[in-house]
């Protein structure tokens, strides 16, 4: 108690569908384990306020804070609820109970003014510059594949143990996020999606005294823009600075959000159409590259089926859109193939596993073509026996973006995987 806290379960998903944070109610147990129903709060508290100190969390990060000045020692249940969205839609929710626990500030810190409240670490500046003020305000930054994120974090922690009020604390730091190195080395391949991000200290890092300075990087890659519902994907990534001068340590949590740019197509009628600050546009039909189809807006009047845009990024990699599934001339279906089959784990690594809500036809042709259309993998699918599901080996497969498309009689199901072993 006596500071501002803040904490972030730096929740990952891994087919980076959105994610929306709330409190919850926690679930009483029956003694064996098996919860039963919802706990009711007493009041001041709620299931909005589930302990003193006017409790928030960010429904986009997750970060919590709370500031409990002179609150009730004491245990306190809180519940954070995660929703995952997939082209808006409601798709899962994960709840997460924590037991919070209030104890009396500790009087380890001496700061030389007499104040002996043992206070975090500041971690200083923002990493990001706002563009209206040009300070080093903002948490937030969004940019392109190609583009390095580069930034220098401070953590500092003056204050020495209140004991002599000499000798220095010492302070230890970790940064988390599905995106972060795990190994620490070059070139940095130990996260969900290569090139991974990383400090230029192995963390969790410490002790350290006074002052440390620290580096972020991450090279930004096509297989970053992941979303397929949106042009835009979020990585979130928590540094976290405690001290040791107490029993309980005094933590500060900064939670950094960097969102990667991709292709998104949208469509207006017969008229298809991509935004974007990328060149070297290219648009596909069926995973096959159309001839001269490489303007920023395309008409479909005489074709249909599943039409995707490629476009080469500064760094050299290849970066595809969403697919448009037009089904009929001048009809468009926006929600796209990605309604109709499911794959997963997607990255994969040596098995996937494909779904179709509704079977296409009692047979089907499957085949996994490359970013520049050409096929790599064919094989005649039977559905009849399959309860529309089966298993595809990408163990022949570089690592990459693909499409796998499967066509019926009539109908195509089309989606981007990407294979990373």
């Amino acid at each position: 108690m006596g500071y501002s806290y803040s904490y972030n379960p730096v929740t990952v998903d891994n087919d980076y569908d959105s994610l929306s944070y709330a409190f919850d109610y926690p679930f009483a147990s029956n003694g064996s384990g098996t919860p039963y129903g919802p706990m009711q709060f007493v009041s001041p508290y709620s299931v909005n306020n589930p302990l003193p100190g006017n409790p928030t969390i960010n429904s986009i990060t997750g970060e919590m804070t709370v500031f409990p000045i002179g609150a009730l020692q004491g245990n306190y249940a809180t519940c954070i609820r995660v929703d995952s969205y997939r082209c808006g839609v409601k798709i899962a929710s994960v709840f997460r109970e924590i037991q919070v626990v209030l104890t009396n500030q500790c009087s380890g810190g001496c700061d030389g003014t007499g104040n002996n409240q043992n206070d975090p670490p500041v971690i200083s500046p923002a990493p990001f510059q706002n563009s209206v003020t040009g300070l080093y305000t903002d948490y937030t930054d969004t940019v392109l594949v190609g583009d390095t994120v580069s930034f220098t974090l401070n953590v500092l922690e003056m204050e020495t143990l209140v004991s002599d009020c000499i000798t220095p604390q010492h302070f230890f730091i970790n940064l988390n996020g599905s995106q972060v190195d795990s190994v620490f080395g070059s070139p940095y391949t130990q996260c969900d999606i290569p090139p991974c991000a990383h400090l230029d200290i192995i963390t969790p890092a410490g002790p350290f005294t006074y002052n440390k300075t620290v580096h972020f990087n991450w090279a930004i890659d096509c297989a970053h823009a992941t979303n397929e519902c949106s042009e835009y994907t979020s990585y979130f990534f928590a540094i976290n600075a405690n001290d040791d001068a107490c029993p309980t340590p005094a933590l500060n949590t900064k939670t950094i959000e960097v969102v990667v740019r991709g292709l998104h197509i949208v469509s207006n009628g017969d008229t298809l159409s991509v935004n974007t600050p990328y060149t070297n546009i290219q648009w596909y039909l069926n995973g096959v590259l159309i001839p001269g189809a490489t303007d920023d807006t395309l008409i479909t009047t005489n074709s249909g089926g599943i039409y995707t845009v490629q476009t080469l990024s500064p760094s050299g990699c290849s970066l595809i859109s969403n697919e448009i599934n037009i089904v009929h001339v001048g009809i468009s279906d926006n929600v796209s193939s990605i309604n109709n089959l499911t794959l997963y784990p997607n990255p994969v690594s040596s098995l996937l596993h494909v779904e179709l809500k509704s079977k296409v036809v009692e047979s089907a042709q499957l085949k996994i073509m490359d970013g520049l259309g050409r096929e790599l993998k064919q094989e005649l699918i039977q559905l009849s026996n399959r309860n529309n599901s089966f298993d595809i080996s990408t163990n022949d497969l570089q690592n990459g973006i693909y499409y796998l498309s499967i066509k019926g009689k009539e109908n195509i199901c089309s989606k981007r995987i990407i294979v990373m072993h």
